[in-house]
């Protein structure tokens, strides 16, 4: 059991093992550390770290111990000078602090570069309960006064101590799924690599007859494919074959029982043929979804996919497209089967603090549907709100960033970005830093 101390007193325990952290960790400690101190309120706590990568520091991330009186913390990075911190480089605070647990905070952005020496401030409102260690490697300091916010110089007490926090400062954290409608004219090299994890080919569809699945629509190619799934994977994306689309109203009749498992077969060996890493239902069957045929339709994908592996030897993602607006409800009952579920709220902008996206998650997560699995719409068609408006793209990640759980964020389309502005593709340049 943890003893509490102020600034100084410990007891030795056991660290815990290192986090599992999303994105790239830039610089800090990514444990939960063996001592437990307080940092008196308004006054900034600074340890010094050095890089272990090279990028761009999106997130903060603290562990809050379990006695915590703060109800505001703010985290910085500071450059370092002649061993003390100096430049304030970003900073970003949180007023939901969870004790027991890593808050995150998110930043707009600063370069870290490898081997450099940063120092990670927290400050808070109320005495702040904090995770940390002795070691002659580390160096912390403390404001000379009390501030109301992290100064654009920090200005340190004489003296330090060799501790260091379980604090920690990371590059993007966002799963980026972006739907490549293969009837668009675009070239695969405007592709913007540094904002995608996942690329979704859209689309085969179902079929009314054996074997119950289209693969000449929607301007799919086998030549397509063949170069399409290899230039993903060269990029260490994901690359996911797409099955359905608003047009396709014949998922009653694949998914019969009497031909179901035909049609699955079918599936699969569309994925395997071209060396997918999975599959993506976007069922857009109305009435049809939320019933028994969809259920069972979507456990059967579950339990094929299951049963096999990608042509690299690893286990498929299986997907699904569900629109927020009136089909959450009947998520639930097919959540655990799912791997991804992608938010086709293309409208939600972040106008008044994001309330629009917070509520399309809300759908899922009040039904039990965990936030883990969510990816929120972004849609770039002609018309739609983001389609000329690339810092709602940051905004919507910024605040998705702010999230330990969500997973990421889908762009319909990642040609759209392009087509609508000038070849420029403002809202994957927004949305890079805040991607894995």
């Amino acid at each position: 059991m943890r003893r509490f101390a102020y600034l100084a007193a410990f007891v030795f325990v056991l660290a815990s093992a290192p986090r599992a952290v999303a994105g790239t960790v830039l610089v800090g400690d990514v444990h939960v550390e063996r001592t437990s101190s307080a940092l008196k309120t308004q006054y900034a706590r600074a340890f010094s770290f050095k890089a272990v990568a090279s990028g761009t520091a999106t997130a903060m991330d603290v562990w809050v111990e379990p006695r915590n009186d703060a109800r505001f913390i703010q985290l910085g990075l500071y450059s370092n000078r002649s061993g003390r911190p100096a430049k304030l480089l970003d900073k970003g605070s949180t007023s939901s602090v969870i004790k027991n647990a890593w808050n995150r905070v998110t930043l707009t952005g600063a370069k870290v570069t490898q081997g450099t020496k940063y120092w990670l401030a927290i400050l808070g409102k109320g005495s702040v309960g904090y995770a940390n260690r002795s070691s002659h490697q580390c160096v912390a300091v403390r404001s000379s006064s009390k501030r109301a916010t992290l100064p654009a110089k920090f200005v340190s007490k004489r003296g330090s101590d060799n501790r260091c926090a379980s604090i920690y400062a990371t590059t993007g954290t966002l799963l980026s799924a972006g739907w490549w409608p293969a009837w668009e004219q675009v070239p695969f090299s405007t592709i913007p690599w540094s904002a995608l994890t996942q690329l979704i080919m859209f689309s085969d569809t179902t079929a009314t007859t054996a074997p119950f699945l289209n693969t000449t629509i929607h301007g799919m190619t086998a030549a397509m494919q063949r170069q399409f799934v290899p230039l993903v994977h060269h990029h260490g994306d994901t690359a996911i074959l797409s099955i359905g689309g608003s047009d396709d109203q014949g998922w009653s009749t694949a998914c019969d029982p009497a031909n179901r498992s035909t049609f699955i077969s079918s599936v699969i060996g569309q994925m395997r043929r071209y060396g997918y890493d999975g599959v993506e239902l976007d069922i857009e069957q109305g009435s049809w979804i939320g019933g028994a045929g969809f259920n069972d339709c979507v456990r059967g994908f579950h339990a094929a996919l299951k049963a096999t592996t990608t042509n690299a030897g690893r286990a498929p993602i299986l997907s699904l497209d569900e629109d927020p607006s009136w089909e959450s409800p009947d998520i639930p009952a097919v959540a655990q089967y799912l791997d991804q579920i992608n938010l086709m709220g293309y409208n939600d902008t972040c106008v008044n603090g994001c309330a629009q996206v917070s509520h399309s998650l809300s759908t899922l997560t009040s039904h039990g549907v965990p936030a883990s699995k969510l990816v929120d719409g972004i849609g770039l068609d002609p018309g739609m709100p983001d389609a000329t408006n690339p810092s709602d793209c940051g905004a919507k990640a910024k605040y998705l960033s702010s999230s330990t759980t969500v997973k990421g964020v889908a762009e319909w389309s990642v040609q759209d970005d392009f087509l609508n502005n000038d070849g420029k593709g403002p809202c994957f340049n927004a949305l890079a830093p805040y991607v894995r």
